[in-house]
């Protein structure tokens, strides 16, 4: 009976040595692979990347404390025709492109 419960905790063990290595060898693939994009990070001179539109920046949220990944939109409309008569499209938001002035 008790070279059975020896033999029940030996392999508890062993599994739960093969499962926490194994989890360990991800955390240790995720710490490289977060420490490569940190680097990428510090490349960029405005120390922002978005990886799915490597052009668009962080802007806040028009009084909503919140913010989106995106671009800012400037238009101008004739106010007769409703047609846009000029536009701008910039990767930075309104309080940055006034400090920038």
């Amino acid at each position: 009976m008790l070279d059975t419960a020896d033999r029940q905790e030996s392999e508890a063990a062993e599994l739960r040595t093969v499962r926490l290595t194994t989890r360990l060898d991800a955390l240790r693939r995720q710490m490289r692979d977060l420490e490569a994009t940190e680097q990428v990070v510090a490349a960029t001179p405005d120390r922002q990347i978005s990886p799915t539109d490597p052009d668009a920046r962080a802007m806040a949220s028009a009084g909503t404390g919140t913010g989106v990944v995106g671009y800012n939109l400037q238009a101008a409309v004739d106010p007769d025709t409703h047609i846009v008569v000029a536009h701008e499209v910039i990767n930075l938001s309104q309080q940055r492109r006034r400090a920038c002035r």
